[in-house]
């Protein structure tokens, strides 16, 4: 809830993890802009050579300066497509960077996060590539050639001013009908978006449920309430459809008008002012270069608007979830167990569900909770095993605070079944060992303790037989 007084938050006010990654990346987003720069300058080969064609190899039917001028385009044209190529290769390297940096991030979040309520991780995975491929890709080189627009009108004023002027007054216009296409879309692209993200939460979360929900004849309830989600998304996007489709033809004659404009006034210019003939056409050349950061970022506004959406989620989370540094590594537990003043509180929810909890568990004890169905018993669990944080007071192994533990670490020591009992996709090996936390040795011994080796043995392939996800048996077969 925003604070009254307090604006809201912008997308683009980065979690600090995710502006650190960025900064990793300043060398690569530093030689794509300068291998930008080079690829534009080589840009003006093409109009060059045309000009030089039009005005001194047709007039002198010189072949020999033909190939001496193809030969110098085809040397610029190669090192451009080289700089284009250094471009893209070091933004995707950019990209892979950011990846690499958070992806774990995100998964960690996640994890954490889902202990204290339901929510959809693959959106918040997505948001993650959303954001890395904008502001890695197609954002960045927006930007990058947006500058180039006015570079190349530029270069036809400082030729001629009449020629330049009406090129300007051309991507003014075309380019105003682009913007005027974007904000007409705008706002229901936003609510097909919304739309489109409730029905893939709505099924992602109901697949879980699948078991119960088809036997007791649930299912055509369910798509129903899918397809309303799904029926509004689609309402949307007809609507910015026909909002957008009359400026969307505009858009399209106009810029083919605005060429055709170009090229008269150029031919009234090589009459009436005797500039080179060829002047004519590289004027309209140079003014579909000029376009193209100017549809570069109309693009770009609608890629935008997606990204805000995915990056404010992930903000989000990554603020919600702060990362936890490694601790120091603490001794091996006793097991005295404490609670002090704990109480919990659902974020928002000023009613707590815990209140100053004051609990002493003796180590080698055993204890029963008892309550009702929602007195908190599940909540008190999970702050003792570090899953959820006390709003206020603290849970405490051995005096040190449960908070403080190296989270790998005190897995080692700690045994725990939530109230939904599942195991974790992989071999059975992984999941009594934990995925790498004890060795084979181990997990045979704890298999052989808790008498199911003798179990394990007769699957299809022993320990290494793949479970998938709630604890079913993978196609798989084998983690070999």
């Amino acid at each position: 809830m925003i604070g009254r007084g307090r604006k809201p938050q912008s997308p683009w006010d980065f979690a600090p993890e995710l502006s650190a990654a960025l900064r990793s990346c300043r060398s690569h987003f530093t030689f794509a802009v300068l291998f930008s720069v080079f690829a534009h300058l080589l840009v003006f080969a093409y109009p060059i050579y045309m000009l030089q064609v039009m005005d001194r190899v047709i007039s002198s039917r010189s072949v020999e300066t033909l190939v001496v001028l193809g030969t110098g385009l085809a040397l610029a044209l190669s090192f451009q497509a080289i700089f284009y190529w250094l471009q893209n290769a070091l933004l995707a390297r950019a990209s892979a960077r950011v990846d690499r940096m958070m992806g774990e991030r995100v998964c960690a979040a996640l994890m954490e996060r889902s202990f204290r309520r339901t929510e959809s991780g693959a959106l918040a995975l997505r948001d993650l590539d959303t954001v890395r491929l904008y502001l890695c890709g197609q954002g960045a080189l927006a930007r990058m050639e947006l500058p180039w627009a006015g570079l190349f009108v530029g270069a036809l004023v400082s030729v001629d001013m009449v020629l330049g002027i009406v090129a300007a007054i051309c991507m003014v216009g075309v380019g105003a009908l682009a913007v005027a296409n974007s904000l007409v879309t705008k706002g229901a692209l936003a609510e097909a978006n919304q739309a489109g993200n409730d029905a893939q939460r709505f099924i992602e979360a109901n697949l879980r449920s699948a078991e119960a929900a088809l036997p007791m004849g649930m299912l055509p309830g369910l798509l129903s309430r899918w397809r309303a989600s799904r029926d509004r998304a689609l309402v949307s996007q007809l609507k910015a459809t026909n909002r957008g489709g009359v400026l969307s033809s505009l858009l399209s004659i106009g810029q083919v008008a605005a060429q055709g404009i170009l090229l008269g006034t150029g031919v009234l210019r090589v009459i009436e002012a005797n500039v080179p003939v060829g002047f004519a056409f590289m004027a309209t050349i140079l003014f579909s270069y000029a376009m193209r950061p100017v549809q570069a970022l109309v693009q770009d506004w609608e890629a935008r608007q997606r990204t805000e959406e995915s990056l404010l989620r992930l903000n989000n989370l990554l603020r919600e979830v702060p990362h936890r540094p490694r601790a120091m590594l603490l001794p091996r537990p006793a097991g005295v167990v404490t609670f002090v003043g704990a109480t919990y509180s659902i974020p928002g929810n000023a009613k707590p569900i815990l209140r100053s909890i004051n609990l002493r568990i003796a180590s080698g004890t055993a204890h029963g909770i008892v309550g009702p169905s929602g007195s908190g018993k599940s909540t008190l669990l999970k702050l003792l095993v570090g899953n959820l944080a006390p709003t206020y007071g603290n849970v405490r192994v051995d005096g040190a605070d449960v908070m403080s533990w190296d989270r790998a670490e005190f897995g080692r020591y700690l045994g725990y079944l939530p109230q939904e009992v599942c195991l974790v996709s992989g071999s059975v090996a992984d999941n009594i060992g934990r995925f790498g936390l004890f060795g084979e040795t181990d997990v045979v011994a704890a298999a052989k303790l808790s008498g199911a080796h003798d179990v394990i043995v007769r699957l299809p392939n022993g320990y290494d037989t793949l479970v998938g996800e709630g604890g079913l048996p993978s196609q798989a077969g084998s983690a070999n």
